[in-house]
């Protein structure tokens, strides 16, 4: 009722995949699930302080991922940088046939393999899907290894992808490590 009267600023804040009912589909509410908490943590600050001019930011994301050179192939390291990612579904698009690698994986998890996948973007290569059964938090990374099952091959990564929902794909920062 007071926000009603403009004695209050109600903020609604949307915090998982639910349906935004319609009665506040009409009004401004911040959307935590997809943005994230440093996007809408600016844009619940914007709006109290009367300057909400925000724009997203196209580029966040919740997750990085490092790959560090090993012996015959690569560590990754996967991180939800900011706050707990409940699905950890990734894929790793490499230039290499699912014969020439092995991946080898912490903690339980559903694997993959789709060849000749390409990407909205142009890349293109075999991807190798993991879901991890476990959500990923800040400080507890999903790690596994991509070997080259000969010496003689060089493993070529192209992207590292996350889930966004069950039709999208977006790819993650990588770090590259020596």
């Amino acid at each position: 009722m007071k926000a009603t009267n403009g004695q209050c600023k109600f903020i609604p804040v949307r915090t998982d995949g639910a349906l935004i009912p319609p009665i506040l589909q009409q009004t401004l509410y911040l959307d935590l699930y997809t943005n994230g908490l440093e996007v809408t943590l600016r844009q619940m600050f914007d709006v109290i302080r009367g300057t909400n001019t925000f724009s997203i930011m196209s580029s966040f994301s919740n997750w990085e991922a490092e790959l560090k050179k090993i012996n015959n192939g690569f560590k990754v390291i996967i991180n939800a940088k900011h706050f707990m990612e409940p699905r950890s579904s990734f894929a790793f698009m490499l230039n290499n046939s699912e014969d020439e690698i092995s991946i080898h994986k912490n903690g339980v998890c559903m694997t993959g393999h789709t060849p000749d996948v390409k990407l909205n973007n142009g890349q293109q290569g075999n991807c190798w899907s993991i879901m991890v059964s476990e959500a990923t938090v800040p400080g507890f990374p999903f790690e596994c290894e991509i070997n080259a099952k000969d010496s003689a091959i060089k493993i070529q990564p192209v992207a590292i992808l996350y889930e966004v929902n069950q039709t999208e794909w977006r790819t993650m920062p990588l770090l590259w490590r020596a």
